[in-house]
């Protein structure tokens, strides 16, 4: 029985390793794309923290003036809202598809500017639909080995639902 312990534990440690140099040998530009589908996917899931994970605490977006205690807060409202009407389940999702998403880097490599079509779905009885085909930009920077959306520009806000 310890001899089983001891491999399932060397095991656990063999697979966190394998983890860990698979996210140290990723490029920069694999890293934002891994940062934004993260962040799409706490969304499609219900999940604001998830999907607010990649948001600086000094976040703004410029038309509207929203932070980031702002953007939680709606996202909190859309999550507690916008339910399937008869299975309750939350019904928004978000795609980002790679063509639709342009990313270009700094000089220095510790900010980049992210321009992106996401586009989010609303499910009901009567199936999935659009409910806000979003356009973009983004400007991302580099902090402590991480990516942190720290402004957002050029967003159609007038094509957004009303919440």
């Amino acid at each position: 029985m310890q001899r089983i312990l001891i491999w399932l534990l060397g095991l656990g440690i063999l697979i966190f390793g394998i983890q860990r140099i698979r996210i140290a040998l990723r490029t920069p530009e694999e890293s934002l794309r891994v940062r934004i589908q993260s962040m799409a996917d706490g969304f499609g899931e219900g999940h604001a923290r998830t999907a607010l994970k990649g948001i600086h605490e000094d976040y703004r977006d410029e038309a509207s003036g929203v932070g980031r205690g702002d953007l939680f807060d709606a996202m909190r409202y859309l999550f507690f809202t916008q339910k399937h009407p008869e299975t309750h389940a939350w019904n928004l999702d978000v795609d980002i598809s790679e063509d639709s998403l342009t990313i270009v880097f700094s000089e220095d490599g510790t900010s980049a500017m992210v321009t992106m079509n996401p586009v989010f779905y609303q499910t009901d009885t009567a199936g999935r639909h659009l409910w806000w085909n979003c356009r973009a930009t983004l400007e991302f920077v580099l902090e402590d080995g991480n990516w942190w959306c720290v402004r957002t520009t050029d967003v159609n806000h007038v094509d957004r639902p009303r919440i």
